[in-house]
C-alpha cells in the first residue's frame, strides 16, 4: 500500500511539472539556425538596403511617412525645403478622380488572429499621375496590415489634381476597412 501511494505521488508530481494548457503559442517560431553544408564555403554577404527585393518589405509604422517605389517596395520619406508642394481638396479646382483603388491584402496572421479595424492613410497624389507617399494616421492595425493598406495605397490609379489649369499634388484621406468574412453568412 505504501508503495502504490509512493508511485501516485510521483505521478502526480510529474504530471504537474510537464503539464501543458492546451492553447498554441502566440509566440512566432523562432527563426532556424542555419545550416552549413560545406564547412569550406565562406558566409553569404549581408543584404544592403540597396540589394533589397520588392518582397524585402518596411514594416509600417502609424505616424511615419512612406514613399512609393517603382519596384513595388517603400521607402520613408525625409522632408525638405525643396519638396512639391501639395495642395488639399478645397484648394485645387478639380480634384484628383480616382479611378482603380485596390484592396489590402488580408495577412495570414491577421486572418488566423482575427483582426480586424480601419486603417485611415493620408495619401499624396502627385501630379506625375502617381501615389507619391503615405501615412497612416491613425492606429493601425497589428500582423502586417499596415503594411498591405500602404501597399494598396500604392497601386491606386487617379487623374491628377488641377489648379488653374495646371496638374498639381493633393493629398488625400483614405480609409481602408478590413474586415474578415465569416463562412457563416456568406451564400
Amino acid at each position: 500500500m505504501k508503495f502504490f501511494s509512493i508511485v501516485l505521488l510521483a505521478s502526480l508530481v510529474t504530471a504537474a511539472a510537464f503539464a501543458q494548457s492546451g492553447r498554441k503559442s502566440t509566440k512566432p517560431p523562432s527563426p532556424a539556425i542555419p545550416v552549413v553544408i560545406n564547412p569550406n564555403e565562406t558566409p553569404e554577404k549581408p543584404v544592403t538596403p540597396e540589394a533589397r527585393t520588392a518582397r524585402d518589405q518596411v514594416a509600417a509604422i502609424a505616424g511615419e511617412e512612406y514613399k512609393c517605389m517603382d519596384d513595388g517596395s517603400l521607402g520613408v520619406v525625409v522632408r525638405t525645403d525643396q519638396a512639391e508642394q501639395v495642395l488639399a481638396a478645397n484648394e485645387v479646382t478639380s480634384k484628383a478622380g480616382i479611378r482603380i483603388r485596390p484592396k489590402p491584402e488580408y495577412t495570414t496572421d491577421a486572418r488566423r488572429n482575427a483582426v480586424q479595424g480601419t486603417i485611415i492613410t493620408h495619401t499624396v497624389l502627385g501630379a506625375a499621375g502617381k501615389v507619391y507617399s503615405v501615412k497612416i494616421i491613425n492606429k493601425g492595425l497589428p500582423f502586417g496590415l499596415n503594411e498591405s493598406a500602404v501597399h494598396a495605397a500604392c497601386k491606386i490609379e487617379f487623374t491628377p489634381a488641377t489648379k488653374d489649369g495646371e496638374k498639381v499634388s493633393q493629398w488625400l484621406k483614405i480609409e481602408f476597412p478590413l474586415r474578415l468574412e465569416s463562412s457563416i453568412f456568406r451564400r
